[in-house]
């Protein structure tokens, strides 16, 4: 995980080529985190180079309303 924001228990993550060997890693890393309520948001890296704004966005959706919790 890039990017973790323990009290929004949100995370983002931004794939490269890297990832494509990691697979297996990364399946029961994020089930492990699903446990404890972490969400995990993923971008590719192209993605976050050309659309910044729309990967701004999306994180900015997915984080909890000011004044409630998750």
């Amino acid at each position: 995980m890039d990017f973790y924001c323990p009290k929004a228990k949100l995370g983002v993550e931004v794939e490269g080529k890297i990832h494509e060997q990691k697979k297996t890693y990364d399946t029961y890393r994020e089930r492990y985190l699903r446990e404890f309520n972490i969400r995990i948001l993923k971008f590719k890296n192209e993605e976050v180079q050309v659309n910044i704004s729309e990967v701004l966005k999306t994180i900015s959706l997915s984080l909890p309303k000011r004044g409630t919790k998750g």
